[in-house]
């Protein structure tokens, strides 16, 4: 399944924060981040990482985090720094190399897997400018095409959770726990939100 080869990235932008920050984590701990710009490629520290708002600031406009540890497949992160507007947190969940797996069905693995990794990359994107609308016609369209990738759903997920569409969010997440029951950030959010009163009174009908 192609969840195992890209992890499971969830962005939560907390708004109305004065200082723009980044905090990056992972599953395991202590693994690399390396940020990557169009003049090549800085090691910043490991896993768990806080980004300040003078690191942030002296950054252009569109670059890269990546969270790498030995034996575990390494993941990357595309940001925009104008789209920013707040502290956030990334995580994510690396996989180790002896437990991936892959569709052994398609002829060219290494492509779809890049096509997905892009589709992620850009409904991240517009999630981050809060072009709602756009992600979640981008998330529907991957989903529509992998609907068993747990995390289209649970960037679904984000979307309705960033609009404050609580019922909606919960639906989303519990199918991504459904195909991938041993998320533990999927869990965690889930149960997070089943606590509080819903925000929405929508049915979702995921």
């Amino acid at each position: 399944m192609f969840q195992i080869i890209l992890g499971f990235i969830f962005l939560l932008f907390i708004v109305n924060c004065s200082s723009l920050s980044l905090r990056v984590n992972s599953t395991p701990p202590e693994a690399e981040v390396t940020l990557h710009t169009l003049n090549g490629a800085q090691k910043l520290g490991v896993t768990p990482l806080q980004l300040s708002h003078d690191q942030l600031r002296s950054l252009p406009e569109g670059f890269t985090i990546e969270v790498s540890k030995p034996d575990f497949l390494q993941q990357k992160i595309m940001l925009e720094k104008r789209a920013l507007s707040a502290s956030g947190e990334v995580s994510v969940k690396l996989q180790e190399i002896s437990k991936a797996e892959l569709k052994l069905n398609d002829p060219d693995v290494k492509a779809t897997i890049e096509s997905i990794a892009r589709q992620v990359a850009q409904i991240q994107s517009s999630l981050l400018k809060k072009e709602y609308i756009q992600a979640e016609v981008l998330t529907r369209s991957m989903l529509n095409t992998y609907p068993y990738f747990s995390v289209g759903w649970n960037l679904l997920g984000n979307n309705y959770y960033l609009q404050g569409k609580t019922m909606e969010s919960i639906n989303a997440y519990q199918k991504a726990l459904t195909l991938e029951p041993e998320n533990v950030e999927t869990r965690v959010i889930l149960d997070r939100l089943t606590r509080q009163p819903a925000n929405s009174s929508s049915s979702g009908g995921l």
